[in-house]
């Protein structure tokens, strides 16, 4: 049959300290694992701390759940010319990384999670 993407979509919310939605800007899928990218509501998110939560509503439900703070431990990360200031997770077999610009606004949430957390197989 091939896979097939789950048609519950992964949520990613920002429940502390303010609860902000993320949707979903795009999927990326290797051999081995899936690159969900999460675009924030607006552009003008700062925090220092916050409680990132992950889930789906599928029959295997997928919940994903961490206290991050974003003033410590920051990597910096180059696409091209842009430079980002990154946190970067790992839980398990799932890493989060937050992307931020250089005044610690986020642009972008990625989720990277096993591909048989995202195909039907």
């Amino acid at each position: 049959m091939g896979n097939s993407i789950r048609k519950e979509a992964f949520e990613c919310i920002i429940t502390f300290p303010k609860e902000i939605q993320f949707k979903i800007n795009n999927i990326k899928v290797s051999k081995d694992s899936a690159l969900i990218y999460f675009k924030p509501p607006k552009n003008n998110i700062n925090f220092d701390k916050i409680t990132l939560t992950f889930n789906n509503s599928g029959k295997d439900h997928f919940f994903l759940e961490e206290n991050i703070e974003l003033n410590k431990d920051l990597s910096l990360f180059k696409i091209g010319s842009d430079e980002y200031l990154q946190k970067t997770i790992e839980i398990d077999d799932n890493t989060i990384i937050v992307r931020m610009n250089k005044n610690k606004k986020i642009k972008y949430i990625l989720l990277i999670i096993p591909r048989n957390k995202l195909f039907e197989e």
